[in-house]
Order: structure tokens, then sequence, then C-alpha cells
């Protein structure tokens, strides 16, 4: 979060190896653990991930397709028993370990194979496209277009551990844009309300807002600034008054 030109969407750019502009040999990024990355990067126009002319269904599939080609049957070189047993579990585990899947070989079909068309049906269920499965993307609201674009990166078995979205909520409705941020790991709901209101929410929690600032504008600026404990209190306030 951060200000026009603060760099936000170059920073995500360098993460996922989209951009080296202005970095020297020597820059490095430094995360809190030594995890193997594997990252996915979604732009701020969907323009840039959507295929027009497909539906949203087909979109998904397609990317499943894509991006889950390795099967149990390849793998093996044989036919697979899906029912489980020991010997079956126990290959299962020793091909996730070598092969860093980490996931469940799942969903599959008869033949051991990725049943993608149930890939699908369980993306658009969770994110929320089931009305819209078969409705061509140029025809979708910014909303489902940006669902979209997050689905075509969960798609894949082996999933993303990091995923970066450069302006989430653009497109967003306001009761998606703020679970969005609810759900965010470790993330707190700052302020709920009407935005006239704001700078009397911000005095009621003796946080004085000066006239040339925008309310908006200077909520922004300090939430990366104060203690989670501090804006946790900010946030509930204004969620038990939009409340009454």
């Amino acid at each position: 979060m951060g200000p026009s030109g603060a760099g936000k969407s170059t920073l995500l750019k360098c993460v996922n190896m989209r951009s080296n502009r202005g970095l020297s040999p020597e820059t490095q990024l430094f995360v809190s653990k030594t995890t193997q990355l594997r990252t996915a990067f979604i732009m701020q126009s969907e323009n840039e991930h959507i295929l027009n002319g497909l539906t949203v269904r087909e979109s998904l599939v397609f990317a499943s397709k894509i991006k889950n080609r390795v099967t149990i049957s390849h793998i093996y070189d044989r036919p697979v028993n899906i029912a489980p047993s020991a010997a079956f579990e126990s290959d299962k585990t020793a091909l996730e370990s070598g092969f860093g899947f980490g996931q469940e070989f799942e969903p599959l079909d008869i033949d051991g194979k990725f049943d993608h068309q149930m890939n699908v049906r369980r993306l658009l269920s969770e994110l929320l496209l089931e009305d819209c499965a078969d409705t061509t993307v140029q025809r979708c609201s910014g909303g489902e277009r940006k669902r979209l674009t997050v689905g075509l990166e969960l798609v894949q078995q082996t999933k993303p551990n990091l995923l970066c979205i450069d302006e989430p909520t653009s497109g967003l409705d306001s009761n998606s844009a703020e679970i969005l941020y609810v759900l965010s790991k470790g993330g707190h709901c700052v302020y709920a309300g009407p935005p006239a209101q704001l700078r009397a929410h911000l005095n009621s929690c003796g946080i004085a807002c000066p006239v040339e600032f925008a309310p908006i504008e200077f909520i922004l600026k300090i939430a990366s600034k104060f203690p989670n404990n501090a804006l946790l209190t900010v946030g509930n306030g204004s969620m038990e008054s939009s409340q009454v």
C-alpha cells in the first residue's frame, strides 16, 4: 500500500522476475524464511490475462490444460489403481517429494488423469463465477473478470504460495473488496462507513486529520505506521458504527 509512484507495481514485477530495470547486480530481496517461492503475478489490467471470445468456463479449462500437463498415468507409464492402497500411497508420497508437488493428485478421473472439468467446477464455485460460467469474458463485469484472473492462477494443482496482485480491489464491488481485505492474512479493516464521516471517526479515535489532507489519503498514509492493535481499534469502531 502506498501513493502513486511509490514503486508498488515495480516491486511486484521484480519479485516475479518480470522486470530488472534499474536493478544492480547486488540487488537482493529478503524474505522472513527460506521457502522456495512459486509466485504468480496478476497485473492491474485483466486484459493482460484473459482471452476475448472465450467463456469464463472455457478460459479456466484452457488454463487448466496448460498448467496441469502431468498426470499420474504419464508418470507411472502404466494403468493406475485409483482405489486407496498402501503401495499407491507410498508411490504417491515418493513422487510428491521427488517432484516437489506438495499437493494431492486431485481431481482425477477414472483413468488416473487430471480431471480438468472437475477442477474448473470447483473454482467456479469458490470464486462465485457459476452464474457467468458460460458468458464470454468481454461481457463479464469488472469484478467477475478480476475473479477470473485470480482463478487462472489458482487453476493449477501445484498452486503458488505467493500470489501478487497489483491493485487487487480494482473492479470489485465494495462488498467483495471488504471481504478480500478482511480475509487477507494478517489484515485488518481500518474503516467501514460513509466517506463523509471518516474525518469525524478519526477524531473520535484520537487521530487528528489535518485540514490539508483528504481523510482517505490520510488514513492510507498512517495505516502502514500504526501498530496493529491501534488499527484494529479504529477498524472495530467503524464496523460497529456501520452496523448500527
